[in-house]
């Protein structure tokens, strides 16, 4: 799957994910609001091996509560002693932006060549980004629906390369105005700036920055043949991505997510937000009294299970195709009968995602890294980035 994503150039002024050669080693890092997740991956030879991994919950909030998307102050120092406990001695990281800091917008342009459509990609940013383009990073996909192939490309000012293509194809004429669908994403550069400075003074260099939906697509949905729709629960939110032929098309961030679960259960049993934490997980949507499940529980599962049915109306729409299956991504998901209530309501397959299927793995570790599955698919896909053939 070709990258997708925004590296940093000291100017910050445009994405580029090209990797002018294969990485040998590359590090994940997935930083929520309060948790931090980390994984090492090596390639050798044909295979991508698991080096190291860690994860650490934190009491503070590592983003700040009211400037959602911009890190606080001590998230790089909290990110250096975790690197330190796990003996992670490389310090060049690459690192996702959640997914709601984003816009990602589906365009479909009439274009006769690569230049003309690079040109009315320009100005599609600037009709749809609401701030001048002078204060954001972005950068496109192109979606390939002929086959199996994603074609994209980046900015001509960082690298005219093109990306996961037949370079040769490279400006290739063709002959009369073709429909394209091509996937634009907007970040406002105080976001990226602020990654930057905060993890830069800890002594890590960015590598570089990605959407995180774009990370757990690599991971989690490596089948480029088929269709999937993905529920990543985190903790403040859960955000849909739809995926189209291994190709990112769709991606929505909505408010009911993990601490909402646990919220109407603290208050409706009078417990502690930690008991109602536990319980969400072990009992789930078979937690008593019957009227919390039926008055507050199946509501908010049902709002999931909307949004998820206008996602697949939107991908039938655009793609006329039906997506395969949800898969499961998050802490939450793992709630009991979340995945079985999913599958009834939505009358389609639900899968439990497993970020580390493309990678190799001592045999000892498989149970550990198996139950961890739902919080590690946005650094095993960061991971991934520059190393995959």
């Amino acid at each position: 799957m070709p990258e997708f994503n925004l590296k940093l150039p000291a100017s910050l002024q445009q994405f580029s994910s090209i990797f002018k050669k294969k990485e040998k080693k590359m590090i994940g890092v997935d930083i929520g609001s309060n948790s931090i997740k980390i994984v090492e991956l090596e390639r050798k030879k044909k295979e991508i091996a698991l080096k190291n991994y860690a994860i650490s919950k934190t009491e503070s909030s590592l983003i700040e509560t009211k400037n959602p998307g911009i890190l606080s102050s001590f998230t790089g120092e909290i990110l250096r002693e975790i690197f330190e406990k796990a003996e992670i001695k490389e310090r060049k990281i690459n690192v996702a932006l959640p997914s709601f800091t984003a816009l990602t917008l589906l365009l479909k342009l009439e274009t006769e060549n690569e230049e003309e459509l690079e040109q009315q990609i320009q100005l599609e940013a600037a009709k749809y980004v609401p701030v001048p383009l002078t204060e954001v990073v972005f950068d496109w996909q192109l979606v390939n629906e002929k086959d199996s192939i994603q074609s994209s490309f980046g900015h001509k000012k960082t690298d005219s390369s093109l990306r996961g293509q037949d370079l040769t194809q490279k400006g290739k004429k063709q002959t009369g105005k073709e429909t394209r669908k091509v996937v634009l994403v907007a970040v406002m550069k105080e976001i990226s700036q602020r990654y930057e400075e905060i993890l830069g003074k800890s002594g890590f260099q960015i590598n570089a920055l990605e959407v995180d939906a774009f990370s757990l697509t690599r991971s989690l949905a490596p089948n480029n043949q088929e269709s999937y729709i993905i529920l990543d629960i985190g903790e403040k939110v859960s955000n849909l991505a739809g995926v189209y032929k291994g190709n990112l098309v769709l991606n929505k961030s909505i408010d009911v997510a993990g601490s909402r679960f646990s919220r109407v259960i603290a208050r409706a049993l009078n417990i502690s937000q930690q008991r109602a934490e536990q319980m969400k997980i072990k009992q789930g949507i078979n937690i008593k009294p019957e009227s919390l499940r039926q008055q507050v529980m199946h509501p908010l599962l049902d709002t999931i299970a909307g949004e998820i049915e206008k996602m697949s109306s939107t991908m039938s729409s655009e793609f006329s195709t039906k997506f395969q299956a949800v898969i499961l991504s998050g802490g939450t998901s793992r709630m009991m009968g979340f995945k079985e209530y999913l599958e009834q309501k939505l009358e389609r397959k639900v899968l439990r995602g497993n970020p580390w299927s493309l990678v190799t793995y001592l045999p000892q570790i498989e149970k550990t890294l198996l139950s961890l599955s739902p919080n590690f698919g946005t650094a095993v896909g960061l991971a991934m980035l520059g190393l995959r053939e």
